[in-house]
């Protein structure tokens, strides 16, 4: 797969928070439930860094359909404000690490 360079520092940086491999997360293939919730959060990372302007950009970034990023944004969002497992707290030092580069 060829996810864009800002995509793989964003599945890097969620596969080192919620422990799964960076070449899960690029794979073309769903992959077990929490594989799909961490490529969810690097998502939610890029989203968040590089404030892209459409989900269809988004989409591209992470070779899958606008509607598949939406959702997952959106699910992170959700999850993180009802704080499961720590998760907004971890996610916002993440998304802090990418701004600083």
């Amino acid at each position: 797969m060829s996810f864009s360079a800002d995509a793989r520092l964003c599945c890097i940086a969620a596969g080192e928070l919620m422990n799964v491999s960076a070449a899960e997360l690029t794979s073309p293939l769903r992959g077990s439930p929490p594989v799909a919730s961490t490529r969810q959060v690097a998502m939610w990372l890029l989203y968040e860094w590089k404030q892209l302007g459409s989900w269809s950009e988004l989409g591209r970034a992470f070779e899958r359909d606008r509607t598949t990023v939406r959702h997952g944004v959106e699910r992170v969002s959700a999850r993180m404000i009802a704080d499961e497992e720590g998760l907004g707290r971890r996610v916002r030092e993440a998304l802090a690490q990418l701004r600083r580069g």
